[in-house]
């Protein structure tokens, strides 16, 4: 978190980013320091959430996007400013979460090797421990079958397989982890 106070603090990047506005786009800053103080702070809560390196690109796209709406004919105002702030925020942090790196399990091949055939293993000796019933659900509903579909196959209702489906994943999820 960048202190206040400093130079690119969220507050004053926000005041800066709320005149440059202004200036671009003729928005009007509200005369009332309360509602101008209320527009600011959410300005900078949208660029504090951002994290550091990020808060200059949010006020770029911020500008940008605001500036093609407007051109595009549409009235922005400072409410359409912080949905655009908010939208943009929310693709950043989609973006970032699809481009953060997956660790790395092993290092060298061999070791690729032994961690694959040591999955494989695992993965069957628990598929073998897994009740008939379960490895029916599982395999149905992996062939694409319906909630329906399975549960008149085993005479039980949808609820009680879809309750089994999410049993089974949490099941899995936690051996595989």
């Amino acid at each position: 978190m960048i202190a206040p106070g400093t130079r690119d603090s969220p507050r004053d990047l926000a005041g800066t980013l709320m005149k440059d506005l202004a200036d671009v786009l003729d928005l009007a800053i509200p005369a009332d320091e309360k509602a101008r103080a209320r527009d600011e702070q959410s300005l900078a809560a949208h660029l504090a959430r951002v994290g550091r390196s990020n808060i200059e690109d949010l006020c770029s796209w911020i500008l940008v996007e605001c500036l093609e709406r407007h051109r595009a004919g549409v009235l922005v105002d400072w409410a359409e400013v912080l949905r655009a702030a908010d939208r943009i925020r929310h693709r950043m942090a989609r973006r970032q979460a699809r481009e953060r790196p997956l660790p790395q399990a092993c290092e060298g091949r061999e070791d690729e090797t032994l961690a694959r055939s040591a999955l494989t293993i695992d993965l069957k000796t628990m598929l073998a421990s897994l009740p008939w019933e379960d490895l029916f659900i599982l395999e149905s509903r992996l062939a694409g079958g319906t909630l329906a579909e399975i549960a008149a196959g085993i005479g039980k209702s949808t609820s009680y397989v879809h309750q089994h489906i999410v049993q089974l994943r949490e099941r899995l999820n936690f051996d595989l982890e």
